[in-house]
Order: structure tokens, then sequence, then C-alpha cells
């Protein structure tokens, strides 16, 4: 059964710093009668901060990212604005698994809300907080030839809280969720 078709396009720019630019279109389109189509435009900002950090962190790295969407043609309601900021320390080991590198452990932690009603409360009402994910992740690059691209095996788990009556009620009135 096809529920959703996404479309995304993104244009992005890395400076020498650390400090990344991202500019995004979204698409959602819905076959049945149920949703209209919603489009998206997105800015993000996010900086690498292992440039910053002391020779005795070896092996810890990680970005700060800030986030914010504005739906420009919601047929479904109002165009309503959303944030996000998140940050994602890791660690490299500095134990090469056998026939594969070094894994690579990461913690990313997102807080998402809204500005204007993009999440709401029971009553409608704008609800500022809309969820809070963290994860754990491990990942290593793969003994494959360079030839075939880069690979990389990666687990990941996610634990999300909902904030928002209207992101619980989108969950099956499940305020918790675990991902893996």
């Amino acid at each position: 059964m096809w529920y959703e078709s996404d479309l995304y396009a993104l244009a992005s720019v890395t400076l020498s710093n650390g400090l990344a630019f991202n500019i995004g279109y979204t698409d959602y389109t819905y076959p049945g009668p149920a949703f209209k189509s919603i489009q998206e435009v997105g800015v993000s900002t996010s900086f690498d901060y292992t440039k910053c950090m002391p020779t005795s962190f070896k092996g810890m790295g990680g970005t700060v990212t800030l986030a914010t969407y504005k739906e420009i043609d919601d047929g479904n309601g109002s165009e309503d604005w959303y944030w996000e900021v998140g940050v994602c320390p890791c660690y490299t080991l500095d134990t090469d698994l056998p026939g594969l590198g070094k894994p690579t452990l990461s913690l990313p932690i997102t807080l998402g809300g809204s500005f204007d009603g993009y999440y709401t409360k029971s009553d409608g009402s704008n609800n500022v907080l809309g969820y809070l994910d963290v994860g754990v992740q491990a990942s290593t690059p793969m003994g494959v030839p360079s030839k075939y691209g880069s690979w990389t095996l990666t687990v990941k788990g996610d634990w999300v809280h909902l904030f928002a009556d209207s992101a619980e009620f989108a969950q099956q009135r499940r305020r918790q969720r675990v991902h893996w």
C-alpha cells in the first residue's frame, strides 16, 4: 500500500572551519484524498566542533545543528514553522576490528518544536516542545575495496519522547517509543 511519496532537493556549503549551511525543499505527496500535498522549505546550519577539541580528546568529534522548516503550501490547514536543535558527540575507538576498521560510537540528541502550531496541545494551541530524540549509534567501515565506493556498517537505536499532544496522537497515543 502506498501511503506517501517525498521529493527532496538540498543544497549545502561547508566552510573550512567546519561550519555548514543547508537549504532544502521537500514535497510530500499523498495518493489518497485524505491529505493534500505539503511543501516545505528548510534552512539549517551545523558546526563540526572537532577542530576546536584539544588534542587530549583524541577521537572525539561531533556536530551541533540548528534547523527550521516552513510549510509554504499546506492544503490541509495552516502553514506552520518547525525548529530543531541537535548535538551529536562521537568517539572513534583506537582499535581496528579485524577486516573492517576503527568503529565510531555516537550519541545523537535532537529536540524539535514549534514556533506557531506545527505541534499543538489538545486544545489546538501551540506546543513549543514537540519531541526529544536520544540515540545511540555504532558504525564501522567495511572491508570493501575502494573501487566499489565507501561502505559502512551501522547499528542505531533511538528513544523518542513526544511532548506535543498532536505528535502523540499521530503515533497512536504513545508518548514514548524505542526504535532500532
